[in-house]
């Protein structure tokens, strides 16, 4: 399905008459920007975790691309932000998909806004299912080594130095995330674990520096990053309960 958008540009004459010599063939042509989404486009089977890669047709003129998870109640999420598609050419975009607690259809969507603010967009022509990944994440085995590394040494979270109150510390992490409100006021009413629901955990959106209520900084404080893969970890292990394992 491809939904275009549509700019025509028209000349005018001061008087409001126009030109009497004009022929209604002058003037520039009319300017199309449409985007078509490849891949996937409805019927594929995706595990949480697994990368894919999302396709989509080249367009006319340089355009800022936006990629995003639809669900069945039609709203979106973001799966990516901002990417480049050059002039001319088709775009790709390696993406692996987020947990989730059981087999859940989605549709992804493409949105293009070129320099003129004009936007076009595309849809999936059917749903795809995302299934939850085939071996369960370890908050020990798989996260420990992660929080030990990056978030619970120094002045951060651990048993001597507890911003926030969060130990991240191993035998210890469960009981500071799982079910705690977040401490910063204004995002108070949500979980920093929530099980089953990592859109709505905070850990998520601090360590992604944004998401439905970010308060405070991105973690890690003064470092870079988690990468994509390891964020994607405690989202599944989020996704599949988050077990105290």
């Amino acid at each position: 399905m491809r939904v275009a958008w549509l700019v025509v540009l028209a000349a005018c004459g001061g008087s409001g008459q126009g030109d009497p010599d004009a022929s209604p063939g002058d003037g520039p042509p009319p300017s199309e920007l449409s985007v078509q989404l490849i891949a996937p486009n409805g019927g594929e089977q995706l595990e949480a975790a697994v990368a894919t890669t999302i396709h989509w047709a080249g367009v006319d003129g340089d355009v800022s691309v936006a990629l995003d998870l639809i669900d069945g109640a039609g709203n979106a999420s973001p799966i990516a932000r901002e990417l480049a598609s050059p002039a001319g050419q088709d775009g790709t975009f390696a993406w692996s998909p987020s947990g989730v607690p059981a087999p859940t259809q989605f549709k992804v969507r493409i949105t293009i806004t070129d320099q003129s603010g004009g936007v076009a967009s595309d849809d999936s022509d059917a749903e795809l299912t995302i299934s939850p990944p085939a071996t369960g994440v370890s908050l020990a085995a798989d996260l420990g080594p992660i929080f030990t590394a990056k978030c619970n040494n120094g002045f951060c979270h651990n048993t001597q130095n507890q911003a926030s109150a969060l130990n991240l510390e191993l035998g210890k992490a469960y009981a500071s995330l799982v079910g705690v409100k977040s401490k910063h006021t204004a995002c108070a009413s949500f979980d920093r674990v929530a099980p089953g629901s990592p859109t709505t955990s905070f850990l998520i959106f601090k360590l992604q520096g944004n998401g439905s209520c970010f308060a405070g900084v991105r973690m890690p404080k003064g470092s870079s990053a988690l990468p994509a893969a390891e964020i994607q970890l405690v989202r599944d292990w989020i996704s599949e309960g988050a077990k105290d394992n």
